[in-house]
């Protein structure tokens, strides 16, 4: 889509559609945001000791879990992104605590994958 074609009205609308759906997807940052928590997350646990010199990598970390909590997602891929964090960062019960006995975190595992299914198609 020309950004002519889009003034002039002349655009169908798959093609707007299609433009909506790939800016949503490039501003939903949610999945980048969470490969770089588990990048930071796996370079605190190995260090030596968890001393000021690496305030920095846990000052990052805690703001990039901030944007991963607090921005609101735009895909379903996004949504997925932030149920996977709640699990993975324990927000949710286990298959010994929580709900029911861990079904809150299945049905999250359920919800989180039903996302991703979507946002592949």
């Amino acid at each position: 889509m020309k950004r002519r074609q889009f003034l002039a009205g002349t655009v169908t609308i798959p093609a707007l559609g299609a433009a909506i759906a790939t800016a949503s997807v490039l501003k939903d940052r949610h999945a980048a945001w969470f490969e770089e928590w588990k990048a930071l997350r796996e370079q605190y646990a190995a260090l030596p000791s968890k001393e000021a010199e690496c305030e920095d990598l846990w000052n990052r970390f805690e703001a990039v879990e901030r944007l991963i909590v607090e921005t609101p997602a735009t895909t379903p891929q996004g949504m997925a992104v932030q149920i996977q964090f709640a699990i993975e960062d324990g927000l949710v019960g286990d298959a010994c605590g929580g709900e029911f006995q861990g079904a809150d975190l299945n049905m999250f595992r359920n919800i989180a994958a039903t996302l991703e299914a979507l946002s592949a198609t």
